[in-house]
């Protein structure tokens, strides 16, 4: 925090200022200053429950947009133009608003960001993942995939989660509420440790991986899973157990000159997604599907006690049925699951 907010309250446009340039508490502090009036503009337009909600969106979509505010001195007309354009959505019966790309029309100048990129640039992503963090891990999971992830349609995430759709969107729907007051709960706390423990996870990810992938030797990788690993894929929703069964897995894949390469890695405490691209062996071009999407459900040592994978369907390849493709994962898949198959 900076002396000019601990001298006294401090203008609207020192906090906006503050807030562009990351600093969490500022936007907390700006946004609590007019929710009082934000939340009667809302009033205007939407019944009581619905106008507490587009509130909370306001100032959600506010921290993926601060950075890109032209003049700190109409950052309260900023609020109102971003809190209006919820308001018409959700007449219009559009309510997903978590951190996507909508509602452009209230600052242009940020529509050719991803969620992940505007966070990331405001210095804020310890901030959001720190309130993530507190979400249940049903929220946490659905929230991750559907801003942090390639496999962010709700068929997708469904597929991933084992849930019908409308169970995708409600719990969208819940994270959304949720996240508003975990977000400002968190403008105020300290996230250092939090943040420092979100590297240090997608870093030691990283690093297992890496080595194996050099080395062709697993233990530093299965270091980070647990025993008991569960490892489902949503395809075909075959289910394996047991650290014994996901070593035979990598094992075969090795064995069938396959290997992969990650493309990012989002972890919050608890949750890490882990995307992959596949390099199949040269012979047989179509052994895997280019992508996959992993969850890592992580115990409280932060092994990995749950996996699920998801396969994403090859682009740009005529008469692929979709559902052959996911035949493929899922034959894969039990294949993997039973050594010397």
């Amino acid at each position: 925090m900076t002396d000019t907010l601990a001298i006294g309250p401090a203008p609207d446009r020192d906090l906006a200022r503050l807030a562009a340039d990351g600093d969490a508490a500022a936007l907390g502090m700006l946004f609590e200053r007019h929710r009082g009036r934000l939340h009667a503009h809302a009033l205007q337009l939407l019944p009581y429950a619905d106008a507490q909600d587009a509130v909370q969106d306001t100032f959600l979509i506010a921290i993926r947009r601060i950075g890109g505010l032209r003049d700190p001195e109409a950052v309260v007309g900023w609020l109102h133009t971003i809190l209006r354009s919820v308001c018409l959505s959700r007449l219009r019966g559009h309510r997903d608003v978590l951190l996507g790309p909508e509602l452009d029309d209230a600052d242009p100048v940020c529509a050719s960001e991803t969620p992940e990129q505007a966070i990331e640039s405001l210095a804020l992503g310890a901030w959001v993942f720190t309130a993530i963090a507190r979400l249940s891990e049903p929220l946490r999971v659905v929230t991750m995939l559907r801003h942090f992830s390639g496999s962010s349609s709700y068929e997708e995430i469904a597929s991933i989660c084992g849930v019908p759709v409308g169970t995708v969107r409600s719990r969208l729907s819940e994270a959304r509420r949720r996240l508003g007051d975990e977000l400002l709960a968190a403008a105020s706390a300290a996230h250092g440790e939090d943040a420092a423990h979100n590297e240090a996870e997608r870093r030691r990810v990283e690093d297992g991986m890496a080595h194996f992938l050099r080395t062709g030797h697993h233990d530093r990788y299965l270091a980070n899973v647990a025993d008991d690993i569960e490892v489902r894929w949503a395809a075909g929703g075959t289910t394996l157990r047991g650290i014994d069964l996901f070593r035979h897995g990598l094992e075969a894949d090795a064995a069938d000159g396959v290997s992969f390469e990650p493309t990012s890695i989002y972890a919050c405490p608890g949750i890490t997604i882990l995307e992959a691209r596949f390099i199949n062996p040269a012979h047989d071009p179509f052994h895997c599907p280019p992508l996959t999407t992993q969850v890592h459900v992580l115990d409280e040592e932060r092994r990995v006690r749950r996996m699920i994978f998801h396969y994403s369907r090859r682009e740009g390849l005529r008469g692929e049925d979709p559902a052959v493709v996911e035949a493929r994962a899922a034959a894969a898949a039990e294949r993997l699951a039973v050594p010397g198959a």
